[in-house]
């Protein structure tokens, strides 16, 4: 009987510290958003604008970046990327910027691409892409979280965006678009 108890309290102690595990705290995952959008407007900027210095047009649309650009290689630019998003959301992006991608009005060249290890851009690949909307990060609010998950909704004007962040190892990333 002795064991028997034993067990059973060791079980509910088991579950009461389980179920009190709801994942990070909504200020973790704000201050992480916080952190990561200016960082992520960026990298938008680069991958769908024209934020990189750059030269003039060659006849293929293609321009070379520029020595004062503070990204200097397809690499660096994907680190980039990887700094702010998880690992799936920047293969998206990353094929979009490196691949290119089909659409229902034909192919989308590269966006960037290197030759004999100099970086260029074609700045009308993406020149029909919307402007990313700006938000009010500081009146987000965390919808639904888990240890691994957490939805974030910023409201804005224009419809609210729900913000998908990701757990990878101990570090919250963004896992969805935020435009």
């Amino acid at each position: 009987m002795k064991k028997l108890t034993g067990l059973l309290v060791m079980l509910l102690a088991a579950v009461i510290l389980l179920s009190s595990c709801g994942g990070a705290a909504d200020s973790e995952l704000l201050g992480a958003l916080t952190k990561l959008a200016p960082e992520a407007k960026a990298m938008y900027d680069i991958i769908y604008g024209d934020a990189l210095p750059h030269g003039d047009a060659l006849n293929d649309g293609y321009c070379q970046i520029s020595s004062a650009s503070p990204y200097k290689s397809i690499s660096e630019i994907r680190a980039g990327i990887e700094k702010v998003f998880s690992p799936e959301y920047s293969k998206i992006l990353s094929n979009t910027a490196f691949n290119g991608v089909s659409s229902d009005e034909g192919l989308i060249d590269a966006k960037f691409i290197e030759r004999s290890g100099v970086l260029f851009v074609n700045p009308s690949v993406t020149a029909d892409f919307a402007q990313a909307r700006e938000f009010d990060i500081s009146a987000a609010k965390v919808k639904k979280k888990n240890p691994y998950m957490a939805i974030i909704l910023i409201p804005h004007a224009d419809g609210d965006l729900e913000v998908t962040m990701q757990n990878v190892d101990g570090v919250w990333m963004i896992d969805s678009p935020m435009f």
